[in-house]
Formats: C-alpha cells, sequence, structure tokens
C-alpha cells in the first residue's frame, strides 16, 4: 500500500513521491515522479534509503532539466 505526497498539478511543483509499505519485513523504497515539458522521470531510492535523500536529488534532477525546457 503506497503513501502518497502528490503535488503533480501544482503550478512550479509538478511532483509525486511515494513510499511504498510491507507487511511481514518485505522491503520498502521511496519512488518518485518528475514531470517536464517533454517527459516523466521516475527515481527510485534504494532499500532502506530515507526518503528525504531521493527528495535531495528529485529537485537536482527536476531543476536541471527544466532550465532548457525539457
Amino acid at each position: 500500500m503506497p503513501v502518497m505526497e502528490d503535488s503533480l498539478l501544482q503550478d512550479g511543483e509538478l511532483t509525486t513521491g511515494l513510499c511504498t509499505k510491507s507487511t511481514g519485513g518485505a522491503p520498502t523504497f521511496n519512488i518518485t515522479v518528475i514531470m517536464t515539458a517533454k517527459t516523466l522521470v521516475l527515481l527510485m531510492g534504494k532499500e532502506g534509503v530515507h526518503g528525504g535523500r531521493i527528495n535531495k536529488k528529485r529537485c537536482g534532477v527536476a531543476s536541471h532539466l527544466r532550465r532548457p525546457q525539457y
């Protein structure tokens, strides 16, 4: 069951963050979606990595892709 942080359709944000949840000790992951003018980019963190680390990466990737209007 994912937990969602949705800003995909908000002006200036255009991102969605997902956190997977598990039962029975299965691995959990943080996933983020970035929408640019031409693409949807999916980033998936490694097992056990805190969501804040992928959010920082998300901001950098989004900024890098949006700067040249990609």
